[in-house]
């Protein structure tokens, strides 16, 4: 176990993991998993909104943050903020979308298809470049670095030889194992 401190992007991720467990988003969901600010929060919103990943409005009624139509990437972004916007899309697009079938090696010598072919299967790597075409080798690796660090853990067994993808339950975790250390966010992680 590591202790990491979390980037920007790596808050945003896991502001946006709450958002997608929870129908009505309150604020004391979000600050007992990510001890931040309000202001904080606001700005990571937005950004979440400008990268399309959430269309959110705060509703006093429900006293929290509900769906307000569907989320749309803003084009009108330039520069590194545009590329921070793709990139935290992108991510955000990984931890909803991405697939993986991959099984082990011995596994794979035992599965012939009806024909007596070898079975394809579908890997966390070609599921990627399937969502993200003409994309690098190393901009993959990098991606799935990120998604690990958050607790989307997935990585190649070098044993196996197969991609293990271990992504969390379905619905809102309980608990990020965040904390405040020194001002800056910090997480445990099994790097």
């Amino acid at each position: 176990m590591k202790e990491i401190t979390l980037s920007k992007l790596e808050r945003q991720l896991l502001l946006y993991d709450i958002f997608t467990g929870c129908l009505v988003t309150r604020l004391e969901d979000i600050t007992a998993r990510l001890p931040v600010q309000k202001k904080m929060i606001q700005r990571d919103i937005s950004d979440l909104m400008d990268a399309g990943l959430i269309c959110v409005v705060y509703s006093r009624k429900e006293q929290g943050y509900v769906e307000n139509g569907q989320p749309v990437f803003r084009e009108a972004a330039a520069g590194r903020r545009k590329s921070h916007l793709i990139r935290l899309n992108r991510l955000g697009r990984l931890m909803k979308e991405l697939y993986n079938e991959d099984i082990p090696l011995w596994e794979k010598k035992d599965r012939k298809d009806i024909w007596g072919e070898q079975e394809e299967y579908v890997t966390a790597k070609s599921s990627y470049h399937e969502l993200f075409p003409g994309l690098s080798e190393r901009t993959r690796q990098r991606d799935f670095e990120v998604l690990t660090r958050i607790g989307y853990e997935i990585y190649f067994d070098n044993q196996d030889h197969c991609f293990v993808q271990q992504f969390c339950q379905e619905g809102l975790r309980e608990d990020f194992g965040v904390r405040r250390k020194e001002g800056k966010l910090v997480r445990m992680t099994q790097e």
